[in-house]
Parts: C-alpha cells; sequence; structure tokens
C-alpha cells in the first residue's frame, strides 16, 4: 500500500518544517509542496519511515508530492546511483542546451526577426531535442543499475521503473528547466504574449511523453511475444533482446548462463557473435544456446 505525506502550510504556501507530519493514505488528502519543501521531506520521511521507498512526484506546475512504498527490488539507494551515474550526463544536457538557444538566436538576428512568439517557440523545440537525448542516457543509466543488480530487462522493470522515471523526468523539465528559463527570458524582454508559447510546450511535452510510453509498451508486447515463441528453458524467461540487448551488451554486463530443467540438465546461454558500432557505441549480437 502506498502512503503520501500531509504537512501543515504557512500564508505563502511553504511547508511548516516546524509542524506534524502524517502518512496519509488518499492521494486527496496529500499536501502539494515546493520543489525544496519536498526535498527536504523526502529526507526526513526516509528517517522517519526506513522500510518505505520515499519519491518525489511531480503534481502540476512547481508543485510536488511526497509517495512512499514498501521497498522492493528498487528503492532510493537505486535512484541514488543512478543520479550519481547521470550528474556528467546533466552538465553536457545543460551545455548543449545553452549553445542551442545561442544558435537560435543568431539565426534569429540574421533573418531580421523580433524576439516574439515564434522566436520562443523555437527556443522550446531546440531545448526539447537536447533533453531527448538526455533521456536516452538516462534509461541507460536506469538498465545499467538494474543489470547490475543480477536483474533481467522485463516486463516489470519497463512499466514500473523505467516508464515512471522517464516520464516523471519529462515533466520536471519541462517545467522547471524550460517553462522557467522562458518566463525569465519574457521577464527580462517585456513579452506580454506568454500562454500560446507555454501552451505549445505543454502540447510537445505531451507528445514527447506519448512517444515513450508507446515506446514501452511496445517492448513490453515483444517481450510478451518473444516468450512465447521462444518458450521458457528451466524456468526462466528470455532475456530482451534487439535495442535491449545491445544495451545490455553495451559495456561489462554480459547475459548470465541460467541452469534448470530436469535435475539441472538443461540450459541456455547467450554468446556473443560480432560487435559493431550502433551511433557510436560498441554493441554486441547474440545467438542462442540451448541444450
Amino acid at each position: 500500500m502506498a502512503f503520501y505525506l500531509s504537512v501543515p502550510l504557512l500564508e505563502h504556501g511553504t511547508a511548516d518544517r516546524s509542524g506534524e507530519i502524517e502518512k496519509v493514505v488518499l492521494r486527496s488528502h496529500a499536501t502539494e509542496l515546493l520543489s525544496g519543501d519536498a526535498a527536504y521531506l523526502q529526507g526526513l520521511a526516509r528517517k522517519l519511515w526506513p522500510d518505505f521507498d520515499w519519491r518525489i512526484e511531480y503534481v502540476h506546475t512547481r508543485k510536488y508530492v511526497v509517495k512512499g512504498e514498501p521497498k522492493s527490488w528498487w528503492n532510493a539507494s537505486d535512484d541514488d546511483l543512478v543520479s550519481r551515474k547521470l550528474r556528467e550526463a546533466s552538465r553536457r544536457m545543460r551545455e548543449k542546451i545553452l549553445a542551442a538557444r545561442r544558435r537560435v538566436k543568431v539565426k534569429n538576428e540574421r533573418l531580421g526577426q523580433g524576439e516574439m512568439g515564434g522566436y520562443y517557440v523555437k527556443i522550446i523545440d531546440s531545448d526539447l531535442c537536447v533533453v531527448r537525448e538526455y533521456l536516452e542516457d538516462m534509461e541507460r543509466a536506469y538498465e545499467e543499475v538494474h543489470l547490475k543488480k543480477g536483474g533481467s530487462i522485463d516486463a516489470q522493470f519497463i512499466r514500473t521503473v523505467l516508464q515512471e522515471k522517464i516520464c516523471n523526468a519529462i515533466k520536471i523539465l519541462s517545467d522547471e528547466l524550460i517553462a522557467g528559463n522562458i518566463r525569465l527570458m519574457a521577464k527580462r524582454t517585456r513579452f506580454a504574449h506568454l500562454t500560446p508559447v507555454l501552451r505549445h510546450l505543454d502540447s510537445e511535452t505531451n507528445n514527447l511523453e506519448i512517444e515513450f510510453r508507446n515506446r514501452y509498451e511496445i517492448e513490453v508486447h515483444e517481450l510478451g511475444l518473444e516468450t512465447s515463441s521462444i518458450g521458457r528453458v528451466g524456468g526462466v524467461p528470455r532475456i530482451a533482446c534487439g535495442r535491449r540487448a545491445r544495451a545490455v551488451a553495451k559495456g561489462q554486463a554480459m547475459p548470465r548462463d541460467y541452469r534448470g530443467g530436469a535435475q539441472g540438465k538443461k540450459y541456455v546461454r547467450w554468446i556473443p557473435t560480432h560487435s559493431f558500432r550502433d551511433q557510436g557505441r560498441i554493441s554486441r549480437t547474440f545467438r542462442v544456446d540451448i541444450s
């Protein structure tokens, strides 16, 4: 069962950090918090209730709730490891966003166009292109951590970790990184017609989230088709193939040999056949040996 945090709020909308913290069952009873308060209460909840995995969930513009679930095979320490892996990727993302914005500004000036609505739309589109690249890095980081723990890329991992984490990151990056920058630019240039620009951002953010959700559902469906066509050897499901298998084999995380069946006489083994370069990364393909 999941729980949410409820805390009293002060007059200006920030959490009363000296007030009583309660666990509530209903989402409607949870307190919607600012980013700083949510991070503070998440850390406090981890100390008060260590048996729960507490995380921050995006609600709407600059508002979040803190949700806790009983610890399972994926917990807060795994998220911390992913965050450390993504520090360099996050730095590169911000550098690329600044460079892309400069290119948009230079091109806009060459065309003799002012900083009107079309200019802000171009900024949003360029930012989302860079964010898309970062999401791919984020996806690989989650897969690497999960595989290091001995897991496999299955339907449960795709739906409960990848889909949830990636789609939540899309909303946060859109609201805090892109929308926040657009508001600051509009304030500095005294641009007053910001509503259609932010609507464009909301529309493109929703499209990006739908794209990733659809991709994950397709992969889950394909995993089911592979399992039903090849079947199970010794009661162990087949590991994902295609793009997932290339991600597994990108580094030193190689698929394991699984043993089982009657008296342990049968096993399935993934044998690397050759390596190739896929978008600048070394990847491997495998053949399946069943005996």
